[in-house]
């Protein structure tokens, strides 16, 4: 006989591909946000500018030390100074930042986690080796600082020179390219998707697979998460999928 308790569930496929990333937003401290209001879909004003902090499951827009709104809807993008990013934005991101962006989805309930594929209008993609034809496609890279991204053009005295390659950062800039926010953790996850957050245990021991629907098992390595079809066996009082050969 069993000693665990255990369902077979079929899954569906999410639209998001729930799932802890590398970074986190810091948790607020210091800010009040008590009676801080709710941002809306037309809040977009200083979305860009804002700070963002983490208190209980929501992200608070913080600006001068004060709360501007919580969110309460939306998939949100954010860098490693906790600003939140505009992926339409000109002459800016550049792929060696992406890498330490992180999703949030954001409802009512709260705002989570997640890995997936983000569409940045321009990327500059940065250069480590010199092309074979650098005299000629020197005009299609760009010069990268902490300040600017600007253009490449002949330089000197009598503006005749091409740029030396290696003095400076380079990057060429790609359109509408496609970047996956991940992570290199290997793990399985179950979802509740009326909460949107990892399943809690369940007690009750007269369960049947209607209360069961809600819940999708992904396992995820190196960022990318795979939803698990078909039989499974859940241990539902620690809400973690069993390995069959471990059953006895």
């Amino acid at each position: 006989m069993l000693g665990w308790k255990y369902f077979c569930l079929i899954y569906l496929l999410l639209l998001y591909q729930l799932q802890y990333v590398l970074a986190e937003l810091q948790t607020c401290s210091n800010i009040n946000i008590t009676n801080c209001p709710d941002a809306n879909d037309n809040s977009i004003i200083n979305d860009y500018t804002n700070t963002n902090c983490l208190k209980d499951n929501f992200i608070y827009r913080i600006k001068d030390d004060s709360c501007v709104s919580r969110l309460i809807s939306g998939v949100h993008i954010f860098a490693s100074n906790s600003t939140e990013i505009d992926l339409t934005i000109k002459n800016r991101i550049i792929n060696t930042h992406v890498q330490d962006y992180n999703i949030y989805i954001c409802s009512n309930n709260g705002c989570i986690r997640s890995t997936g594929y983000i569409k940045i209008n321009e990327l500059f993609v940065m250069e480590t080796e010199k092309p074979d034809n650098w005299d000629i496609v020197f005009k299609e890279y760009y010069s990268v600082s902490m300040d600017s991204i600007t253009p490449l053009s002949y330089v000197g005295p009598n503006n005749n020179k091409i740029p030396s390659f290696g003095t400076d950062l380079y990057a060429k800039k790609e359109f509408n390219s496609f970047f996956f926010v991940n992570e290199n953790v290997k793990n399985t996850i179950i979802i509740d998707t009326d909460t949107k957050k990892k399943a809690t245990p369940l007690v009750n021991s007269n369960l049947n697979n209607f209360d069961l629907n809600k819940y999708y098992i992904y396992e995820c390595q190196n960022g990318s998460c795979i939803k698990i079809t078909g039989h499974n066996v859940v241990n539902i009082s620690a809400m973690e999928r069993m390995d069959i050969a471990d059953i006895s």
